[in-house]
């Protein structure tokens, strides 16, 4: 198990390195000796908490597309501006409002 960071650069490196690891697992390529170098001098709660991190960040990023991919453009939205007339027979009449 590694031993803990003591001052802030330390604590980046290692938020850094867990990151990076995680977002090439996500990505699916890693070379054998980085994979290895990693096992060795990660933390695994670290990757965890990375992973997470990552997963949620992901996750907000493909709302925020999929949100802004199904609302309609501005140009395109139509007035809701129709009332229905209906009659004594109940023939209805659809009329736009001015």
């Amino acid at each position: 198990m590694p031993d803990q960071p003591k001052d802030l650069s330390a604590i980046a490196r290692v938020i850094i390195r867990s990151m990076r690891a995680v977002l090439w697992s996500f990505f699916g390529v890693r070379k054998g000796t980085e994979h290895e170098r990693d096992l060795a001098s990660l933390h695994p709660l670290h990757v965890i908490i990375a992973g997470f991190v990552c997963a949620a960040v992901f996750i907000g990023i493909l709302l925020v597309v999929v949100h802004f991919v199904t609302q309609p453009s501005v140009e395109s939205r139509q007035p809701v501006s129709v009332v229905d007339d209906c009659g004594q027979d109940r023939t209805c009449i659809k009329k736009e409002l001015d």
